[in-house]
């Protein structure tokens, strides 16, 4: 038992629980996902399961032999006892002193919910809560508890887009960071002053200072031509650098020579199968 689970999550990775909480926690971490506190749970300090069986005790001696029931209030005697212990066939008497009760707030008052120990005959409202963890049998109270706490994931479409599809880039990252800077979803300044998003931007040791942008566009047919003009738009801005367009499925005809025509290095793949090594390779290249 893990306190909580991501279904969606873990059909669209085909990993176990898990694994999928793991890769979440990944994602998160290494800036691709956002997170806010959803709930919490809490967890067996001895044996790590979520499990439990709550037992009431007596605060005053710790008995688990307590009642619980609706409190009456006789306002002459003071005596305080459940409802059931002031029923006389179909009239209220007190217990204590025999006087019938006829007028609820002008003769007894109800106290409202109340707990009976049976040991100690203690009437109280707050009784200790014991969690009995439903693995291991061992007793603790709610402090003692390890305190979990379940989270939410949310991201950028367009990032949340290429893991979903399975664009392995924290692997890419992983590769290239032995042989120069990687900055996953980084930024460049061009000449306009604007600031400009790549998938990939990527500074190797060998080249000078040369820098490869990459940006990697899905799309479940055809990627569309306003990809290759708006890659082209942000590469054009900036200075000395090299973009690679990562096109999945395929370009169109027509998209396809315009990214040519603009010298813009291109990468066309079925699938994401391979697009990791493929883009190591060319980015090493």
């Amino acid at each position: 038992d893990y306190g909580a689970r991501y279904p969606e999550a873990e059909r669209i990775f085909d990993l176990d629980t898990e694994e999928t909480l793991e890769k979440l926690d990944s994602l998160y971490e290494k800036g691709f996902l956002r997170r806010s506190v959803f709930s919490n749970v809490m967890k067996c300090p001895s044996c790590d399961e979520y499990s439990f069986v709550i037992s009431l005790r007596c605060p005053h001696c710790n008995s688990r032999r307590i009642e619980r029931g609706e409190v009456l209030e006789h306002y002459d005697c003071g005596h305080q006892g459940f409802k059931e212990d002031f029923l006389e066939d179909d009239s209220y008497v007190c217990p204590r002193c025999g006087e019938e009760l006829e007028q609820l707030g002008v003769d007894f008052r109800r106290a409202g919910l109340y707990y009976k120990c049976i040991e100690c005959e203690e009437f109280f409202g707050n009784p200790v809560e014991i969690h009995i963890c439903s693995m291991c049998e061992g007793e603790f109270e709610l402090n003692e508890l390890v305190f979990k706490t379940v989270w939410s994931y949310s991201g950028d479409p367009e990032r949340v887009k290429s893991i979903v599809l399975g664009v392995e880039i924290d692997k890419i990252s992983e590769a290239l960071e032995e042989h120069g800077s990687v900055d996953i979803f980084g930024s460049l300044k061009g000449k306009s002053g604007v600031d400009h998003t790549f998938s990939i931007v990527f500074n190797h040791d060998r080249t000078n200072g040369r820098i490869k942008a990459v940006d990697i566009k899905l799309s479940d047919k055809i990627v569309p031509m306003g990809d290759v003009t708006s890659f082209y738009a942000k590469v054009n801005d900036i200075k000395e650098v090299e973009g690679i367009l990562v096109a999945i499925p395929k370009l169109s005809e027509e998209a396809r020579n315009l990214a040519e025509s603009f010298d813009i290095k291109l990468i066309e793949r079925k699938n994401t199968d391979d697009i990791s090594k493929v883009l190591e390779k060319v980015l090493l290249g």
